[in-house]
């Protein structure tokens, strides 16, 4: 589904363009929470589940996007909390794997620590909104656009507060954007492939 683009893409990527210092290196351990089918260590850094059903940081359709926390128990419980709001109960949800990528990153954004910079919506309005019903309606949110935004301009990745557990920190990583000497490693990936072999 095409949707209607939001015109603060233009706003924020113009923000953004003007203050590269803001793009500093970053690198660490995250984890994904992935379903089984999806475990192969390429399709854990292939960001195309969410091109199919879209996120809060990238429209549906578009933009190869990680969706990654900086603690592994962070990454379960934003999946299981993802599941509840389409009225799915925890015990029916079926087996996902935990798994670490090691980063390391010359291009990534701290959103909390630039947005109050920015005469625009605050972060928090962002990480509320209902991105789904927008898109449902034929409409691209502001969170979306700035993810749009930050990708048109090569930014590796950005890190932001979970919409769902707000005292925790995610990083969205766009693997289309990784500049070399960047390192993106699914951890363990050996391990990985003799479990699904199973």
């Amino acid at each position: 589904m095409k949707l209607r683009p939001n015109p603060f893409y233009l706003f924020i990527r113009r923000a953004f363009k003007i203050h590269p210092s803001w793009q500093n290196p970053w690198s660490g351990i995250v984890f994904r929470s992935v379903p089984l089918q999806f475990g192969k260590p390429e399709q854990i850094v292939d960001g195309m589940g969410a091109v199919k059903s879209g996120g809060r940081w990238n429209p549906p359709g578009t933009i190869r996007t990680l969706y990654c926390s900086l603690s592994a128990g962070t990454a379960a419980e934003e999946s299981l909390r993802l599941f509840e709001t389409v009225g799915l109960h925890r015990r029916s949800v079926k087996p996902r794997l935990i798994v670490g990528i090691r980063y390391r990153l010359h291009a990534v954004i701290d959103l909390p620590s630039v947005m109050e910079a920015i005469s625009g919506p605050e972060l928090a309005a962002l990480m509320t909104e209902p991105w789904q019903q927008s898109n449902a309606h034929g409409r691209e949110t502001k969170g979306q656009a700035l993810g749009r935004a930050l990708f048109s301009l090569k930014v590796e990745g950005f890190l932001v507060p979970s919409a769902r557990l707000p005292d925790t920190l995610n990083l969205v990583v766009f693997p289309q954007n990784l500049r070399s000497g960047s390192q993106q490693e699914v951890l363990e990936p050996g391990d990985l492939k003799r479990w699904l072999k199973q």
